[in-house]
C-alpha cells in the first residue's frame, strides 16, 4: 500500500536507487540464463508447444486479459492503448504471442519482464527531487502516527474514511494492467 491519493506513503531510501540499478543489471541477464534453460529443454517444450491453446477469439469470448490475451495473439494492454501513470511517456513494446499455447503465455511474461525493466530504468532516469505527498488534506490522510494522539487529526481521519473525498470534475477511475490481467 505505498500508493497513496495525492502521492506516496514515504520517500524512497537513498541506496535504493543505486541497489534498484544493479538489481536490474542481474535481473536481465537472469532473465536470459533461464529463458536458454528452458529453450533448450525438450521436456519443458514437449509440455508447451501447442498445449492449451486459447485462440484470440476464444480469448475475448472467455474475458481473458492480460497475459494470457496477448499470449492467444490479441495485441492489448491498457498501460499502451489507454495509458495512465507515466507509460505514455515511456518507450516500450508490447509482446504479442502467435499460437496461444502455454508455450506463448511463458514467452509473454519473459518479455514483459524485459520490457518492465525497460520502464523501471526510465522511471528512474526520470525520478523527480521533491516532496512526495500533496499538502492539500482534503485528500490526503493524516500522518499514521499522529491519529491516535491528536483529536483533530483523528477526526481529520474519520472524515476521509466515512466520508471520502470529492473528485474534481473531469477527474475518471479507470482500470489498471496487473500481473494477472486487467483489474477495474
Amino acid at each position: 500500500n505505498y500508493y497513496r491519493v495525492g502521492g506516496v506513503d514515504a520517500d524512497l531510501p537513498k541506496e535504493f536507487i543505486t541497489r534498484l540499478y544493479k538489481f536490474l543489471d542481474a535481473f536481465e541477464g537472469n532473465i536470459k540464463e533461464y529463458n536458454i534453460l528452458l529453450e533448450t529443454n525438450r521436456i519443458w517444450l514437449a509440455r508447451t508447444k501447442n498445449i492449451a491453446v486459447i485462440t484470440g477469439e476464444d480469448a475475448i469470448n472467455f474475458g481473458v486479459s492480460g497475459p494470457s490475451l496477448r499470449g492467444s495473439g490479441v495485441d492489448y494492454d491498457l498501460r499502451k492503448y489507454e495509458p495512465y501513470g507515466v507509460y505514455d511517456q515511456v518507450e516500450w513494446s508490447v509482446p504479442v504471442g502467435t499460437n496461444g499455447d502455454v508455450y506463448d503465455r511463458y514467452w509473454i511474461r519473459i518479455e514483459e519482464m524485459r520490457e518492465s525493466s525497460k520502464i523501471i530504468r526510465q522511471c528512474l532516469d526520470r525520478l523527480p527531487p521533491g516532496r512526495i505527498l500533496t499538502d492539500d488534506h482534503k485528500i490526503t490522510f493524516p500522518d499514521k502516527g499522529k491519529v491516535m494522539h491528536n483529536m483533530e487529526t483523528l477526526i481529520h481521519h474519520f472524515l476521509l474514511v466515512v466520508q471520502g473525498f470529492k473528485v474534481p470534475p473531469g477527474d475518471t477511475y479507470c482500470g489498471t494492467e496487473t500481473p494477472k490481467g486487467e483489474l477495474g
